[in-house]
C-alpha cells in the first residue's frame, strides 16, 4: 500500500520506526485503526479520535452509551473520523504481546509503559497517510 493511499474502513498500518517517550525504540509497529466518513478533496476534514476507555478503535462499540453516539457526536457525514487503538492493550496495536522483530519473541515485560503523547503520535503517524 502506498503512503498516499487513503485509509478506509479498518485495517492495520505498520509504522516503520517509532520511539516512545521512554526512549524505547520500536520497529515495524502495527497500529490498528477504524475510519468513518469520507476524506474531502482538500483533505482538511480529518478528526483524530483518541480514547483510553477500552483501547479499541471501534468507536461504534464504545460510543453507543454516550449522549450522542458516533453519528451525532463525531459527525462522519461531515468529517473523516480516524480512530486508532492505543499502544499497550493487546488489541492488535503494539503491546507486550507484539513480536520484537530483533528477538523474534514477544516483548513481554520488556515493553515500556506508554504515554498519551505516544498514543497521539502513533495515531498521527498512521493517519498521516491520508494527507
Amino acid at each position: 500500500m502506498s503512503v498516499t493511499e487513503p485509509l478506509a474502513g479498518e485495517g492495520t498500518h505498520v509504522v516503520p520506526s517509532f520511539t516512545l517517550e521512554s526512549g524505547m525504540e520500536l520497529e515495524q509497529v502495527p497500529v490498528v485503526y477504524k475510519t468513518w466518513g469520507q476524506l474531502n478533496a482538500t483533505r482538511d476534514n480529518i478528526m483524530l479520535i483518541l480514547h483510553v476507555f477500552t483501547g479499541s478503535a471501534d468507536v461504534e462499540d464504545w460510543s453507543v452509551g454516550t449522549p450522542h453516539g458516533l453519528r451525532e457526536g463525531f459527525q462522519p457525514t461531515i468529517l473523516f473520523c480516524f480512530c486508532a487503538n492505543v499502544l499497550g492493550p493487546p488489541y492488535g496495536t503494539a503491546s507486550h504481546v507484539s513480536m520484537n522483530p530483533y528477538t523474534r519473541r514477544s516483548y513481554g515485560h520488556e515493553f515500556s509503559q506508554t504515554t498519551i503523547r505516544d498514543d497521539v503520535r502513533s495515531a498521527i503517524a498512521s493517519s498521516a497517510r491520508t494527507h
